[in-house]
């Protein structure tokens, strides 16, 4: 599943649309579906929280700073008890006893996790704002993407495979767009950018540098602050 996609249905646009079907045009399907809407409008608010890019942004998307966590916070606290309290058909509470908890117990960490993040670095720290999409996995995913498109068919490459082609993306390839993936970025922000050079470059060392081991090894190390413990 694109999660592109699926994450669509959890919007504002699709709960007002439950409750136009409601109230308004009385279908009898709509009847009910109060909980659902309330669901959807908690869901929405906590993504859109999630996903601030821009310091410029407002509202839940605007940048997490001193100025908006009163705001911000109580919606945060009201998602995580609205999951906490949340209970499957049976009546149960499904991040107790549901096997598809996993989903709303990850929703409760990346809460806590957040709060702890800003309390940190921006109440105690020297950030004035975060920008929590930086932290979005969709990078993660992205780096995946374009790990698997160099190796094409093969989805098992060696140990050594893998490390040639993990050095070559640190030499700045890292600029190619993949196509089919789960996530497409919403930013330029780059997982792995030891040198940030432009398009034309980063192509012309992909088309042009064949490396094989002993070349790679030969090369000069390139000093970047973003190079320390990259793997840690």
């Amino acid at each position: 599943m694109k999660a592109k996609l699926a994450l669509q249905i959890f919007s504002n646009s699709t709960s007002k649309s439950l409750r136009f079907c409601r109230d308004v045009l009385k279908l009898e399907d709509f009847q009910g579906s109060e909980a659902t809407e309330e669901f959807l409008m908690i869901m929405n608010d906590t993504f859109d929280i999630f996903n601030s890019k821009s310091p410029l942004q407002k509202g839940f998307k605007g940048p997490l700073s001193d100025n908006n966590k009163g705001i911000i916070m109580p919606i945060l606290e009201r998602s995580k008890e609205y999951l906490s309290n949340l209970k499957n058909s049976s009546n149960k509470v499904i991040i107790r006893y549901d096997a598809k908890k996993t989903g709303f117990l990850g929703i409760i960490s990346n809460i806590e996790a957040l709060k702890q993040i800003f309390e940190i670095h921006v109440v105690n720290g020297p950030l004035t704002y975060l920008l929590t999409y930086k932290m979005s996995q969709d990078h993660l995913e992205h780096f995946f993407g374009l790990v698997r498109a160099r190796f094409g068919s093969n989805n098992n490459p060696t140990p050594l495979q893998f490390k040639n082609m993990y050095r070559r993306i640190l030499l700045g390839v890292t600029g190619n767009i993949v196509h089919q993936a789960n996530v497409l970025l919403q930013d330029k922000t780059e997982i792995v950018a030891v040198i940030p050079d432009p398009q034309d470059r980063m192509r012309y060392v992909e088309q042009t540098y064949e490396l094989d081991e002993n070349e790679i090894d030969d090369l000069p190390v390139i000093t970047s602050e973003f190079k320390v413990n990259v793997l840690e």
